[in-house]
């Protein structure tokens, strides 16, 4: 993706400080497979709450790792995401 038409700058820059860091203006860029090639969502930090559904249900198993000093430990919780002004949220489409 370039920076706007007739250019050549690459709307994605990489941090040359963190080779392995994409950045959109300075803004960290974050990868998911969740989200469709050529597409990405901008989402301001300051606007995005996250809700806690259920507390968290911690379980601890002894029994399963008789063979060593171990333990087996599990989480369970369930969160929510909201965003509290939804048109801030910006959909940028690469064709």
């Amino acid at each position: 993706m370039k920076e706007g038409t007739g250019t050549a700058k690459p709307l994605i820059t990489p941090d040359v400080t963190q080779p392995s860091r994409r950045t959109i203006g300075g803004v960290p860029v974050l990868a998911s497979p969740a989200v469709a090639a050529n597409v990405i969502w901008c989402i301001p930090r300051p606007r995005v709450v996250v809700a806690l559904r259920k507390n968290a249900e911690l379980k601890v198993d002894e029994s399963a790792f008789f063979s060593s000093d171990r333990v087996g430990i599990r989480v369970v919780m369930r969160l929510g995401w909201g965003f509290t002004h939804n048109a801030t949220i910006t959909k940028i489409t690469a064709s």
